[in-house]
């Protein structure tokens, strides 16, 4: 007999972070970054794991081997949490049995928990993965490199990589609620595609014309959409600085975590391609950069409204952040 769905637990207290763990070594680097944000946001914190078997669906598991797997884990995931640094007070600790990408997508409808916490995939395949949770209905989720990375010292550097689109906005409201409770600083990234042209032949001197318009218009498009973000950012109180590039977004981007070295990279699931492709779950930019991550990655699904974590709007701003709108036509800095 099937086991019936969980219903959705209502809470007054604030939803939970969810970190998805297995009892390996990987689970060290997601423990302690699900402890530092639940600590940062003020949310409670649980550990799960999903203990899979390898019996046929057919056949039962025997009853004491089960027990001592059961007593095992716990008994790992107690000590993880006893070793947690900066622990935000009491961490449940929650064990389903079954498939874990099922076992965790019961356990978000039970919960609803604020963001969901897993470690990057051992075969390298982080987006795809990403993708199929987010599928499933999983809301935010933040992706942990399997090894420890250092983050420069100093206050936490949160970048968001903007592309004008919606989802690109909707990131940036998490990142800059993220930004302000932890006092750290935002990172707005944009990459300026290379105007190519169709070509079927040698280009002719009009098509070099007019790829170079293209270019100094996107040049300019991107100035004022970044200067727009900076004031707006500034004039709320919050540390903020740019980077525009130019290039693949997925070269530059990739290339910039590593010069940069930020604490936590906020990226929106999809971008400018959902024009294109409407039933993605997760955007060829976002698959890219979470399969080639060495800092945590928060995906923002594109579905997501305000984050619940979103600050209250001060006056004379307001709650939902937009960075769509133009001011001045300064050149971009790379």
């Amino acid at each position: 007999m099937s086991r019936p769905s969980p219903l959705p637990v209502l809470r007054k207290e604030p939803a939970p972070i969810l970190a998805c763990l297995d009892l390996s070594p990987r689970s060290g680097p997601v423990a302690r970054m699900a402890a530092l944000f639940a600590k940062q946001t003020g949310r409670p914190l649980v550990f799960f794991h999903a203990m899979e078997g390898d019996l046929p669906a057919h056949q039962l598991p025997d009853p004491l081997e089960w027990h001592l797997s059961r007593s095992r884990a716990r008994r790992f995931l107690e000590d993880l949490a006893a070793s947690v640094e900066d622990s935000p007070g009491t961490i449940e600790i929650t064990i389903r049995e079954g498939q874990w990408q099922t076992a965790l997508a019961e356990q978000c409808a039970a919960l609803d928990p604020d963001i969901v916490i897993i470690g990057s995939s051992r075969s390298g395949d982080s987006g795809h993965l990403s993708g199929a949770l987010l599928e499933r209905g999983a809301g935010g989720l933040l992706v942990v490199p399997s090894r420890d990375f250092s983050e420069p010292a100093g206050r936490m550097r949160v970048m968001v990589p903007l592309d004008g689109s919606r989802f690109a906005d909707t990131a940036l409201s998490r990142a800059r609620a993220i930004a302000r409770m932890a006092a750290g600083e935002l990172l707005l990234a944009h990459v300026i595609p290379s105007a190519g042209i169709e070509e079927f032949g040698p280009p002719g001197i009009g098509d070099l014309e007019l790829e170079r318009q293209i270019d100094r218009r996107n040049e300019r498009a991107a100035c004022e959409f970044l200067e727009a973000a900076l004031r707006r950012l500034q004039a709320e109180g919050i540390s903020a600085r740019s980077r525009c590039l130019k290039g693949d977004p997925r070269a530059c981007l990739d290339r910039l975590m590593a010069e940069e070295r930020p604490g936590l990279v906020v990226l929106s699931a999809r971008g400018q391609g959902v024009k294109t492709c409407e039933n993605m779950a997760l955007g060829s930019t976002a698959a890219y950069l979470l399969d080639h991550a060495s800092v945590p990655i928060m995906v923002v699904p594109s579905r997501a409204a305000t984050w619940r974590g979103e600050m209250p709007a001060t006056s004379g701003t307001e709650g939902a952040f937009s960075a769509r709108i133009p001011l001045n036509r300064r050149p971009a800095a790379a």
